[in-house]
């Protein structure tokens, strides 16, 4: 049984890998529009032109006039918080398709730069490593120009490395957590779950930077500035396709279906916590997964926020299966055989990375579960490869 596993493993890691490096390197050969990215652009240039820039404007002319082959209107408005408005204010000074080669180069620095971060002093991680730089999220984060490389290294800071343990790490860690929740605020279940854990200090200071710098962002650009953000994001009605999150999963159950549930995961994860005491990266594992999950658009490139704990926990066996799960690329099949109809395979892709996750979470659960309360060792788990 255990040899027919480890051969049916072996071929999927292989299949999975290689149609996922065939969609990466489709995402950085070939043009795509980006709309992500573009929408940033011309979101910091409605800014710089004292126009709105959380809204649509048509095309006038010197706004998109270097996003070749382009439709403004088509063009997807900007979801992200007032914060980063000023970065894409800057940005949009230069040409779209420069600044779009930057951030797709920062994105490999920072996932090449974490392989080097957390390999210090380790033997292993290769399935890690060509499982990540394969991966869905790494295409998806690619070809639409999004911006999670900022989001993979401020996590580096939250969760570090255990040798980096040591001076003020806490402090550093809650700043660049308050941060992160200010420019994605989806990741603030984080700091509750560290709260309930008794992490109160790095919580509250995290609490404590995430207002201070919302505040300082909106005092800085306006307050209408933060309302019109607000009423885009009640106003976007984002696809189901390239998802992780539990809404997509779940589609089409009702809106307020799927918010009980979720509210209903995130109370028994706080209770968890609470109960159990994980150690600080478990902790910040499950948040991390959970977080995503929960969130109300959770696109499949969040998946570069994982990196962090899969140094920690994706060796472990019994992490694999859903790990592949999470980052296979099976849209890419799609492009191999000329599909003219790419919506199944966009909804399947969506559906199974999810389904990876929730497994992810599940495998987390009772690793924790087991390590930290003796009473639970009926649950079978135990560690069967460790890395040094």
């Amino acid at each position: 049984m255990r040899n027919g596993l480890s051969i049916t493993f072996a071929i999927s890691y292989i299949f999975i890998v290689l149609i996922g490096i065939f969609g990466v390197f489709t995402a950085i050969a070939f043009t795509f529009p980006a709309p992500d990215w573009y929408s940033f652009i011309v979101s910091g240039r409605l800014l710089s032109a004292g126009l709105n820039p959380y809204a649509a404007y048509p095309v006038d002319g010197h706004l998109a006039a270097d996003i070749h082959g382009y439709i403004f209107n088509e063009i997807r408005v900007n979801a992200n918080p007032p914060i980063l408005l000023p970065l894409f204010s800057y940005l949009g000074r230069f040409d779209a398709s420069t600044s779009l080669m930057f951030i797709k180069s920062l994105t490999f620095i920072s996932v090449l730069f974490s392989f080097y971060y957390y390999g210090i002093g380790r033997k292993c991680g290769y399935f890690t490593k060509i499982l990540i730089m394969s991966s869905f999220a790494m295409a998806m984060t690619i070809e639409l120009g999004q911006i999670y490389c900022m989001l993979l290294l401020l996590i580096m800071i939250v969760l570090p490395r255990q040798s980096a343990m040591k001076g003020a790490w806490r402090l550093n860690a809650a700043v660049a957590l308050g941060v992160l929740v200010a420019i994605k605020p989806n990741f603030g279940l984080l700091i509750v779950l560290l709260f309930a854990g008794g992490e109160f200090v790095i919580s509250l200071l995290a609490a404590t930077t995430f207002l201070l710098a919302t505040a300082i962002s909106a005092a800085a650009i306006g307050f209408s500035t933060l309302r019109s953000w607000v009423e885009g994001i009640h106003a976007l009605s984002p696809s189901m396709s390239f998802r992780m999150d539990l809404s997509a999963f779940l589609f089409p159950l009702p809106g307020s279906v799927v918010l009980v549930i979720s509210l209903s995961i995130a109370l028994a994860a706080i209770w968890l916590v609470w109960k159990i005491r994980p150690s600080y990266p478990h902790t910040v594992s499950l948040g991390l997964m959970l977080s995503l999950l929960l969130s109300p658009i959770g696109w499949v490139g969040y998946g570069l926020c994982l990196i962090p704990s899969a140094f920690q926990s994706f060796q472990r066996r019994e992490y694999w299966f859903p790990a592949l799960v999470l980052c296979a690329n099976t849209r890419i099949l799609a492009i191999i055989f000329h599909m003219t109809n790419t919506n199944f395979l966009e909804d399947l892709t969506s559906r199974a990375n999810a389904l990876g996750l929730i497994a992810l979470i599940t495998v987390h659960v009772r690793r924790i579960m087991l390590e930290r309360s003796d009473g639970l060792s009926w649950l079978g788990l135990r560690s069967v490869h460790k890395c040094s």
